[in-house]
């Protein structure tokens, strides 16, 4: 297939060779290792800010998760070897899609990352749409013609109810080759309500920025966030950590959209004074 005919506009990363596709198909699936394990409970005791209920506790029980271990479909092995990981935009539709193998981007990473094996197991996420939604391939049920149903959920509100994803394609092909905003095709749904914003958010960082400490630095300019660039460093080692406290959420919802969009695997996110992610972006809201 050529996967630079299927958009409108490409900006492809080098494809993945047969070594790293072959790493990927046999590592991906895999259970958790005692590494990632110890980093998800990690995450989630540091998660809760000090004087919070649940600040030291684990909800989740990452030994027992399990990954998809179903066939890829043959459409995205050959996007891979096009271009593993990259930018492509069809009409309104964007895609930044997940490399392979990337150490702090890659499919599993951000599937563990996002904690999806617990919120929708069975799914696989292979994009960010630029503005927080997941692309993710519905691997619960064997592929039909060797393909999987594509759907999406927001990586602050992930789940299998039907308030929480919603379909957007039968196949790779067909989701790439679409024009709609896939945020658009989930408010066509009436029965779908939104909810309304919160005021105000803290907003946590959950992994390690790809450029370290000079990315998290351009990061914070750009959220607004003042943190003395002496006490980056440590806040790189301390991730997930919490970056700033009780700020207005609709302006700076929009500075994390834009910071995420220049680099989908930044992980900041917020959170509301119950500590539970906000879903949705501003522009979601009329």
């Amino acid at each position: 297939m050529d996967w630079s005919s299927v958009f409108d506009e490409t900006s492809p990363d080098p494809g993945a060779s047969d070594a790293e596709i072959a790493e990927f198909l046999a590592t991906v699936g895999q259970p958790l290792t005692i590494d990632e394990i110890s980093e998800i409970i990690h995450f989630q005791r540091s998660l809760f800010h000090e004087g919070h209920p649940l600040h030291g506790t684990c909800p989740f029980d990452p030994s027992l998760w399990v990954m998809p271990t179903r066939p890829f479909p043959q459409s995205y092995l050959s996007f891979l070897r096009w271009s593993n990981g990259g930018w492509c935009r069809s009409g309104e539709r964007e895609f930044g899609f997940f490399p392979t193998n990337h150490p702090t981007g890659g499919v599993r990473v951000m599937a563990l990352a996002y904690l999806l094996p617990e919120y929708m197991p069975g799914a696989l996420p292979f994009a960010f749409n630029g503005g927080g939604t997941f692309y993710l391939f519905d691997m619960r049920q064997d592929a039909v013609n060797g393909e999987y149903p594509i759907v999406c959920s927001h990586s602050g509100n992930q789940g299998w109810k039907e308030n929480e994803h919603w379909f957007v394609a039968g196949s790779l092909e067909e989701c790439c080759r679409g024009k709609i905003d896939v945020d658009d095709l989930r408010w066509g749904n009436e029965d779908v309500g939104r909810p309304e914003p919160p005021e105000r958010v803290d907003a946590i960082l959950i992994r390690v920025p790809k450029g370290g400490v000079r990315q998290l630095r351009s990061a914070c300019n750009r959220l607004e966030v003042l943190i003395p660039i002496s006490e980056l460093p440590a806040i790189i080692k301390k991730a997930p950590y919490r970056i700033c406290h009780n700020v207005p959420y609709l302006p700076w919802a929009r500075l994390v959209v834009e910071a995420n969009a220049d680099d989908p695997c930044l992980g900041v996110f917020a959170v509301d004074d119950r500590n539970q992610p906000i879903s949705l972006p501003p522009w979601e809201w009329k």
